[in-house]
């Protein structure tokens, strides 16, 4: 199942959409930080040079 997390994932960067939705990022310090920005939302974890996503209780995870 992590392939097919991976090929959305690399399909929804290389879309327009998210080629507009990456200019309007807001890059945090904290993790804390995300969450209150955004409380109704996932914090993630964006490894920038990649573009790879990390979701909590995964090993990249705050480690990128």
């Amino acid at each position: 199942m992590k392939w097919l997390r991976a090929i959305l994932i690399v399909l929804a960067l290389v879309s327009p959409v998210a080629a507009q939705a990456r200019s309007a990022i807001t890059l945090f310090q904290t993790e804390q930080a995300a969450a209150q920005h955004c409380p109704s939302d996932q914090v993630v974890w964006v490894n920038l040079p990649s573009g790879l996503y990390h979701l909590r209780g995964e090993r990249w995870y705050a480690r990128t």
